[in-house]
């Protein structure tokens, strides 16, 4: 089971199953676009090993009262009832309200639905009080979930990681191929990018080939490592490696850009198998991140879907081409999730395990 943040475009998934579910009764006027719309990233999905809607949560903290959050609406797939998934869900969003320093977690439930009832009470729910309408629980989050605490207390030294990359590195996949990029690729590359849409959410657009290329000559001198994508030879994107850190053992895979004849392909997620394998596995990197536009919900749903863990968003983080202020969203995987992160892209793309 994967568990990442909601999107907007989680909602029409959610909709969609919803009549299943629930035996056919109509409760989607409980999930109304809003919701994922405006607190998608503190609510969350479970998707099954095929990759297909599981279980999700539906949750926000208070705006009022910051030591509180409330679980909106929580669903499980049938098959998956009884399988502690219901629990899960629960545990991850108050662990993720605790690291906001939230003390309190509270939902409603229908005073009819037994089951539901003992539901909540079994996993630290309170009744607070009840109503015609609705039992009221109260969840008080112990204080050792309060605020942060060190995942790894027994951590040693993590050794310094492998830069640069070798330039004889070429990166092979079934689908692409990674090559280090070099101004000979520009003319390629920049008939492959010339759309508007592949642009809309980066700033530096060449307007010539030889811009590019003087781009690519000085991009390992400014920190970044460009690498060129092809798909059966034929150029179809860029994507870098940027943020470098060896002595802390970490990186970032962004400025990437594919032409949008693949998007919603197989590129995209080997790309990302073959550089994070790159970078975990032959780099020893610790951790790998990756951002991108708030308002690019297509990169948001990608990155998510890759398995990253969202962390947060960066606010007015850095300007647009544009000149308007971006925020930006920041996900990332580190070394001890890595082993199920690349099963999970390797089982998405019909790879043996």
């Amino acid at each position: 089971m994967r568990f990442r943040p909601a999107t907007a475009a989680d909602q029409a998934t959610i909709i969609a199953v919803m009549p299943d579910w629930w035996g056919g009764r109509d409760i989607t006027v409980l999930l109304q676009p809003l919701f994922l719309a405006h607190f998608a990233s503190t609510s969350l999905i479970a998707e099954d090993d095929a990759g297909s809607l599981a279980g999700f949560l539906v949750g926000f903290p208070s705006v009022d009262d910051p030591r509180d959050a409330y679980v909106h609406f929580i669903g499980v797939r049938p098959d998956q009832r009884g399988s502690g998934l219901g629990r899960e869900l629960h545990e991850r969003f108050a662990s993720a309200m605790a690291d906001r320093g939230v003390t309190t977690v509270r939902c409603v439930t229908n005073p009819i639905n037994a089951a539901s009832i003992a539901f909540h009470q079994e996993i630290g729910f309170e009744i607070e009080s009840t109503d015609p309408d609705y039992v009221h629980f109260v969840r008080r989050l112990p204080e050792s979930r309060r605020g942060l605490v060190d995942p790894r207390p027994d951590d040693t030294a993590w050794p310094t990681a492998l830069w640069p990359v070798p330039d004889d590195t070429v990166l092979v996949g079934r689908h692409v191929t990674l090559t280090p990029s070099t101004p000979a690729d520009a003319d390629e590359l920049f008939a492959a990018l010339d759309d508007d849409a592949a642009w809309a959410h980066v700033r530096g657009r060449p307007a010539t080939p030889a811009e590019l290329a003087a781009t690519l000559e000085a991009a390992r001198t400014g920190g970044r490592w460009p690498w060129t994508v092809r798909r059966a030879g034929a150029v179809v994107g860029t994507t870098s490696f940027l943020e470098v850190s060896p002595v802390d053992a970490r990186l970032e895979i962004g400025f990437t850009l594919y032409a949008p004849s693949v998007w919603g392909t197989e590129v995209n997620p080997e790309c990302k198998l073959l550089l994070m394998t790159w970078a975990f596995e032959e780099a020893g990197m610790g951790r790998v991140q990756l951002k991108t536009d708030i308002r690019n919900a297509r990169s948001q749903a990608a990155i998510a879907k890759l398995g990253a863990q969202y962390e947060g968003i960066l606010r007015r983080y850095q300007r647009r081409q544009d000149g308007s202020v971006r925020d930006t969203v920041l996900y990332s995987v580190t070394a001890e999730e890595w082993p199920a992160v690349k099963a999970g892209l390797r089982q998405r793309l019909g790879l043996p395990g």
